[in-house]
């Protein structure tokens, strides 16, 4: 052998770590973490047999406990469960009880075995998942179940046939939607090569050899890590067959050619119980969370199965059989201190304001703007959720608050209120109106021009007929109503000049703006008219005023006759 040139060799390892740096930092491997670590992330969870409302909501007292928010549930939809009706019901609950899907895929059972997955169903799961308002960003999803038994495949394991139908299905999924984060079907890691099952190792070890790209193609690691043997090992024990097995399968994808870093779905794990009270459970739940929790690699576990009423998996079931009473491991997990996740949402919708441009100096007004949420996250106001206006010129002059958002769920549209009031006149300004959660900007409006102008005047001609006598000077009133008959308006004390009543300033009403004007005065019956206030000046014309309103409810009926006849004074008012 030659000897060793030393420099040269420095030199060669100087130059390859040079490059996988650069590559590394300037994204050309195409390898990327889809699971955006930045965020915080609730990683308890539970695996669930169906989507009922009671069972997510316990799922959710289970995982969204103490501290926690944004918990797991995987869940399995067959493909003869395709529902749009029943599952986006399921997803909007699980939005409602801050719950991520993990959902696994499914085919049909064959008498005791599972068929295996056709190509010519690819298209109808595309399209029935896609047809779905998912709860969060991350669309998880599991490509069918433990293919290593020939139980899961029609009788017989094929890691040639599964990495095939897998890749297809990763591929159309993706091209739909760039947002599918996909899984391989946890393996049972415990299982042996015997003509009617395969061991882990071979079976992935043919999966790759048989499809590489799926080395590149795959998202995340889901893990079956069971206690074994027998489902009962110890939460201390470590290797293959222990709650780490998820690291001898990222040691193992590693040996295979898998580069990327994967984040790890323990999609199925747990213990065994003999249907009476389990004891020492409590113990081993809560150790083995402490150990994944400690583990920045796991981002969720979801252990195997919160109810499951009959065989044969009513020995992994957290709930009593026949019972609403959970076995003490329930209770044990729900207490464990967890933390409020935080997953990226889609943020859709539209933002609907027709303000009016002129406003008045030392007014207050009502308004409304519409918010259609065509988004996944529910918005309301205890999550962060704030409509805000930025305003491009000096924000003096110009007070605002908006009302609560209560709840507006994706599908929603609302009217929600705003309340201004302006002070002094101002020049024109420009603002756009946007809604934040945390101070990111979710939505934005068009552009609202305006500018705060000097209070108009107001002059109404009007005559009375018959004029009754008064023991002083008559005095009138003045009311007005925005389109939403709110009083905006009041003045009193108002005297009639030459047919006409004078108010100098009118606050609250804003140009180009029609308001329902009401003239009232005793005895009299209302009278009233619209106005579209202009700057400076305005005019309008009532009808003559009738003395007819002796019962003051602003008509004229049987009621008003009978108050005269009971007061016969009042005939009175009508004599020179």
């Amino acid at each position: 052998m030659e000897p060793c040139n030393y420099a040269t060799m420095f030199l060669q390892r100087f130059w390859i770590t040079l490059f996988l740096v650069f590559i590394s930092c300037f994204g050309l491997n195409s390898a990327v973490d889809a699971f955006d670590q930045s965020r915080t992330n609730n990683m308890f969870g539970i695996h669930v047999a169906t989507p009922s409302r009671e069972e997510l909501e316990n799922a959710a007292k289970l995982i969204n406990t103490n501290g926690g928010n944004w918990g797991y549930v995987t869940v399995v939809i067959q493909e003869n469960d395709r529902n749009k009706q029943k599952w986006q019901e399921a997803f909007d609950r699980m939005r409602e009880l801050r719950l991520i899907p993990i959902v696994r895929l499914a085919t049909k059972p064959i008498g005791s075995t599972w068929a295996r997955p056709k190509p010519d169903e690819i298209s109808n799961w595309v399209n029935f998942l896609d047809s779905l308002n998912w709860v969060v960003k991350d669309r998880y999803i599991v490509l069918f179940n433990e293919p290593n038994h020939g139980q899961e495949w029609e009788g017989e394991v094929s890691p040639e046939e599964f990495a095939d139908i897998s890749l297809r299905y990763i591929k159309a999924l993706k091209t739909s939607n760039s947002e599918y984060f996909t899984m391989l079907g946890g393996l049972d890691l415990a299982a042996a090569s015997n003509g009617e099952d395969m061991d882990e190792y071979e079976f992935l070890r043919r999966v790759f050899i048989s499809k590489p790209e799926l080395k590149e193609s795959i998202d995340g690691l889901s893990s079956h890590s069971y206690p074994n043997p027998g489902f009962s090992g110890s939460p201390s024990a470590v290797g293959r067959l222990s709650i780490h097995g998820y690291e001898w399968e990222l040691e193992l994808l590693k040996e295979l050619g898998v580069k990327k870093e994967l984040p790890v779905f323990i999609t199925e794990t747990g213990w065994i119980h003999s249907g009476a009270d389990p004891t020492g459970l409590d113990d081993k739940f809560i150790t083995a969370f402490s150990i994944w929790k400690a583990d920045p690699r796991v981002r969720a576990v979801t252990p195997f199965i919160l109810s499951y009423q009959s065989d044969p998996f009513l020995q992994f079931s957290w709930q009593k059989p026949n019972s609403q009473e959970f076995y003490s491991h329930y209770h044990a997990v729900t207490e464990m201190n967890k933390i409020l996740g935080d997953p990226d949402q889609v943020q859709k919708g539209e933002l609907k304001q027709t303000l009016p441009n002129d406003l008045l100096a030392d007014s207050t007004y009502h308004f409304t703007v519409k918010l259609r949420n065509d988004g996944q996250a529910v918005w309301t106001s205890k999550d962060g959720y704030a409509m805000k206006f930025a305003i491009t010129e000096k924000k003096e002059g110009l007070e605002y608050f908006f009302g609560n958002l209560d709840g507006i769920k994706p599908g929603d549209e609302r009217e929600i209120d705003l309340y201004m009031k302006t002070s002094d006149q101002g020049p024109a300004r420009q603002a756009v109106l946007n809604l934040y959660k945390n101070d990111r900007e979710v939505l934005k409006s068009i552009k609202w021009s305006f500018r705060v102008l000097p209070l108009p005047s107001l002059v109404i001609k009007t005559s009375l007929f018959p004029r009754i006598r008064a023991k002083k000077e008559r005095d009138f009133e003045l009311q007005i109503f925005n389109n939403k008959e709110e009083l905006v308006f009041k003045q009193k004390g108002i005297r009639r000049i030459n047919g006409e009543l004078q108010v100098p300033e009118v606050k609250n009403v804003y140009l180009k703006g029609t308001f329902r004007v009401v003239i009232l005065s005793q005895y009299y019956l209302p009278r009233q008219t619209f106005v579209r206030f202009e700057k400076g000046l305005n005019t309008a014309s009532i009808k003559a005023m009738l003395p007819l309103d002796f019962f003051p409810d602003g008509t004229f009926s049987w009621r008003d006759i009978f108050e005269v006849l009971k007061n016969p004074r009042l005939l009175g008012l009508f004599l020179p």
